[in-house]
């Protein structure tokens, strides 16, 4: 999965790939003799990405992705989606559908009324509306911007209501549900209901957020641990005993609005998965995984440029 905005270059030296990403290994991410260089730091697209401390949060382990390349004190002229929302310099709002009225479920209409860019990320949620929505792309809203028209996925199935025409903002969403808005909005309601009904309820298409003490819990973890640390422009995430996904901001700017955004949503990945006994892999496994990400053999989303 890659939604970047503008595609990440990727420069990996014949030998590097050579030696990692051909090799017939069944085991592609477990140990390998030459994983000890690809734990340390490897120049990437001009960056040295290394893979920091990992922190366990239920059954899901985060690996912190470290730009050595960075700042270390980074001043972003970027608002983040959800304090744009709660200070009304970002409206959401419906669209008509082919000039008719009663909006459209696959768009939204978004107007930046400030002077700085937003960044909306893929998988944060929005509620209310006609319906709640999942954005399904990343994005920059430019400045004083007229209305953008934003393809979204309805996590609301059954309602279509002609009353609540204001949104709030809702959150970024687990992974399971980001993956499944790359493939439609069938795979998204499906998603949403093996989700619920892994929560204890009922198999709706109808998104119900963790939240809660043990969710709050997680959260405050994830950020203390890792958002207010230098030069983390990503992670790798671990759920169990399995590296599923990685995700990297092409910016330093783009990381520090957006860090705590992206662990809000693991931190819901962990209420989901809540085993507390799961055997993280190693970092060298996840460093090994970053580089396949890298190299497109692996899940991965770039966000920015």
């Amino acid at each position: 999965m890659n939604r970047a905005l503008v595609l990440l270059a990727v420069l990996i030296s014949p030998s590097l790939a050579g030696d990692f990403y051909g090799k017939d290994s069944e085991d592609a991410y477990g140990k390998d003799p030459a994983l000890e260089r690809l734990a340390q730091a490897q120049t990437v697209d001009n960056k040295n990405l290394s893979i920091g401390t990992p922190v366990q949060v239920g059954g899901v382990t985060i690996y912190p992705v470290i730009d050595e390349t960075a700042p270390k004190q980074v001043s972003s002229e970027i608002d983040s989606f959800s304090e744009s929302m709660a200070d009304g310099s970002l409206k959401v709002s419906e669209v008509s559908a082919h000039g008719e009225e009663g909006g459209s479920y696959t768009t939204l209409q978004l107007t930046n009324h400030s002077k700085e860019p937003v960044l909306v990320m893929a998988g944060e949620v929005v509620r209310g509306g006609r319906q709640d929505r999942i954005f399904t792309e990343d994005l920059i809203i430019p400045p004083d911007s007229g209305p953008q028209m934003v393809q979204v996925h309805c996590v609301e199935k059954g309602r279509w209501s002609e009353e609540a025409l204001t949104f709030s903002y809702g959150g970024r969403a687990e992974l399971a549900l980001l993956e499944a808005t790359t493939s439609g909005q069938d795979a998204t309601w499906a998603a949403i209901a093996a989700m619920n009904t892994t929560r204890g309820g009922t198999a709706t298409g109808s998104y119900i957020a963790a939240s809660g003490a043990e969710m709050l819990h997680y959260r405050q973890t994830l950020r203390t641990a890792i958002a207010q640390e230098d030069q983390v422009v990503g992670a790798v995430i671990a759920q169990g005993s399995e590296i599923v996904h990685a995700e990297i901001f092409g910016n330093p700017q783009l990381a520090e609005v957006g860090r705590s955004t992206l662990l809000d949503g693991y931190a819901r990945d962990a209420v989901v998965m809540n085993d507390l006994e799961a055997i993280a892999p190693d970092p060298e496994a996840a460093a090994l995984y970053l580089h396949s990400a890298l190299s497109g053999s692996a899940s991965l989303n770039v966000i920015g440029d």
